[in-house]
């Protein structure tokens, strides 16, 4: 990942693959043509924010 936005919101303009996270975090993604992903993620980025967290309420790890 190449930023770590305050918000916990990380992007990649390449494609990656699953890596061990020792810690036991999360993620969830959203990928799409190189081209195209730039001029969506403001508008992308809040809807996988609150896909989140909707994740962790579920799971417990918020209130």
């Amino acid at each position: 990942m190449e930023t770590i936005e305050p918000t916990g919101l990380a992007s990649s303009s390449s494609s990656s693959q699953p890596e061990h996270c020792p810690s036991g975090s999360a993620a969830d993604s959203v990928a799409g043509p190189a081209e195209r992903m730039p001029a969506k993620e403001a508008e992308i980025a809040p809807l996988l924010i609150e896909t989140a967290n909707d994740i962790s309420k579920r799971l417990g790890y918020l209130k």
